[in-house]
């Protein structure tokens, strides 16, 4: 039985051709939502859990805590999908390169993942 992780607030959505972007909330939880994400889509997009430091002939892993990654960039690439994640102050960003078929696929999927945010006027 998987763990139910809370649903992920997208702040901003979009595309151009095969560019998609994502801004949502910076969770503790957000690399599960990432990996739940794309698991059925293409498994080969997996983020890791752990940093793993070999020192002096002994290793230590040390669980990643997102929250403290600000003004920071990662990049994951498969055959199927090139995905760019920037981390903000309070927001992460995606940008996510992948044919209309499995932006398709993506897309249905966040459904599960993710709720939306309401525009606000000020």
């Amino acid at each position: 039985m998987t763990k139910k992780i809370k649903k992920t607030i997208i702040f901003g959505i979009g595309n151009h051709e095969n560019v998609n972007y994502l801004i949502v909330e910076k969770r503790k939880d957000f690399l599960e939502f990432i990996n739940r994400l794309f698991a059925s889509i293409d498994n080969k997009i997996n983020m890791e859990y752990y940093l793993t430091d070999y020192t002096k002939g002994k290793i230590k892993e040390t669980k990643i805590n997102v929250l403290k990654y600000t003004d920071y960039h990662e990049s994951r690439q498969s055959s199927k999908i090139k995905l760019d994640i920037f981390y903000g102050k309070r927001r992460i960003f995606l940008t996510i390169q992948t044919s209309e078929s499995t932006r398709s696929k993506l897309m249905n999927k966040l459904e599960d993942l993710a709720t939306f945010t309401k525009y606000k006027r000020k």
